[in-house]
This record gives C-alpha cells, structure tokens and sequence, in this order.
C-alpha cells in the first residue's frame, strides 16, 4: 500500500507562515490608522486654522509676494482664503503694472498697452474691492497709479 499523500516541505511551510504574519500585520496597521483617524476628529479644522493664522502674519506685516507663495504653496483656495487672494491679486497687479510702464515702446512693442491693461486693473481692483479690510491697500496702489 502506498502513500498518496504527500507532507508539506518546510520551505512551504515558512513562506504561507511569512506571508500570514504579514497580512496579519497590514490589519493591525490599518485598524490602528483607522482608529486614531476617527479619534482625532477633522483635521481639516486645525489645518485651516493655522494657515489662517500664517496668512494673517504675512497680511498684516505687508508681504504680499510672500502671502501669495504661501497661498500657493498650500493649495489654500476656500471662503477664508478670498480675503487674502483679493490682496494679493491686486498686488501682483500693481507690480506688473510698475514693470510694465518702466519697459519703452521702443524696448518692447505693445508694453505701453500692457501698462494701460495693466493700470486699469488696478483702478477696477480699488473701485470693487469685495473687503473692506482690503479697500485702503488696493487704493494706495490706484492712487499711486495715477500720480505716476
């Protein structure tokens, strides 16, 4: 009488073993991901909170290039962003405004135009300006525009 069956080698054996302690290992780690995601509540919350926070720092000290690479930076395009993207908008205006008038005719054609597409942006930021907050920065520039 032979035997059919046939015993499993050991090197089987050590790999179903490995491969079980490592899916057993991915559970744990995704049961723990699962858990300590739920028990922290929404981040999104603080994460705004501090880019708020960082925002305000750059607003209030006048860095607008440094603002609107932060805004940039960290993809932060919500309602409580609007405030800060109006600013920087009409700053970035304002400059390419300010390069635009210092380039001559003659240097660049159409600079003149872009100067004037430029100027008028500016004058239309101050005149719509959705945050009062925002009013005086954005008239400066006008202002400045005009007495150039």
């Amino acid at each position: 009488m032979s035997n059919n069956y046939n015993r499993p080698s050991g090197l089987k054996i050590g790999i179903k073993a490995v491969l079980l302690i490592f899916i057993v290992y991915l559970l744990i780690e995704f049961m723990v991901y699962t858990v300590s995601y739920v028990a922290d509540g929404d981040p999104y919350d603080e994460d705004v909170a501090y880019l708020v926070d960082n925002c305000n720092r750059y607003y209030y000290e006048k860095q607008y290039g440094e603002l609107y690479d932060y805004l940039v930076l960290y993809d932060a395009y919500g309602e409580e962003f609007d405030m800060y993207w109006e600013c920087v908008n009409g700053y970035i205006d304002y400059i390419e405004y300010e390069k635009w008038a210092a380039v001559s005719e003659e240097r660049m054609e159409e600079s003149d135009k872009k100067a004037e597409y430029y100027r008028q942006k500016v004058t239309d930021n101050a005149k719509n300006c959705q945050f009062e907050q925002n009013r005086s920065q954005l008239e400066y520039y006008a202002n400045d525009i005009k007495n150039s």
